[in-house]
């Protein structure tokens, strides 16, 4: 007899709680006044606490919604499995999991998707709004604000083409996802340590730090989980 229970798991209970603490302590500081817009521009990004509390209840909402099927399905994999054993017969991994190598699975096409849509928007702001983010320079470094724009047209080409490498499964997408995710979370810490005047305190600085990168890492275990999805060289493998 099996007994067991079909929930979600401690990692993923852990990385929404550090999500949701994390956007509820900066929303806090929001709510009474511990961030101030440097610019008239910047009041947007005081929302953006708020927008990432909707953000995680989306993605807990998507993953509920890409999850609909999966007790049926494991229901009857392990059926299978322990059917297939009782009666002698071998069973693979690959026959139970019945892969196909044309077909690319739903946690790279999410991956490919958003990672393009994130690249359209870098390209939209290039065009549309060249301009640094602010508290990162000052009022007279205009020439450096002229040239925000081209970085964002070189991450929306790189990020652009990574989308296409995670949907074609290439080898080397897999590797250059982790390389995206240490990106990401050093210039999460370089945008907080450029002004040390503007921003939110330093104990606060230091706690986002801790959440960032325990954030990153949990990514970067989901991330080297994908790894059967690509295609590799029998060299690879």
């Amino acid at each position: 007899m099996l007994i067991g229970q079909f929930t979600i798991l401690p990692l993923v209970k852990v990385f929404m709680s550090f999500w949701f603490g994390i956007c509820c302590l900066f929303a806090g500081a929001v709510l009474l006044g511990g961030f101030k817009p440097q610019v008239p521009n910047a009041r947007i990004f005081l929302l953006q606490p708020f927008l990432m509390i909707c953000g995680g209840i989306a993605l807990v909402a998507a993953g509920k919604w890409f999850a609909r099927n999966d007790v049926a399905w494991l229901s009857e994999l392990i059926a299978t499995a322990l059917g297939a054993q009782r009666d002698g017969a071998s069973v693979t991994r690959d026959a139970l999991m019945n892969v196909d190598a044309d077909t690319v699975p739903m946690s790279l096409k999410v991956a490919a998707i958003l990672l393009a849509a994130s690249g359209a928007m870098a390209l939209v702001a290039g065009m549309v709004a060249p301009h640094s983010w602010p508290g990162l320079v000052q009022a007279g470094e205009s020439s450096a604000s002229s040239q925000s724009g081209n970085w964002n047209f070189v991450y929306a080409i790189l990020v652009i083409t990574l989308s296409t490498g995670i949907w074609r499964r290439r080898s080397w997408a897999w590797w250059c996802g982790f390389l995206l995710l240490g990106l990401s979370v050093c210039w999460s810490l370089l945008a907080m340590s450029a002004r040390a005047d503007v921003g939110p305190p330093v104990g606060i600085k230091v706690i986002f730090a801790i959440f960032s990168s325990v954030i990153v890492g949990i990514w970067g275990r989901w991330w080297y989980a994908q790894r059967k999805h690509f295609l590799w060289t029998k060299e690879g493998r």
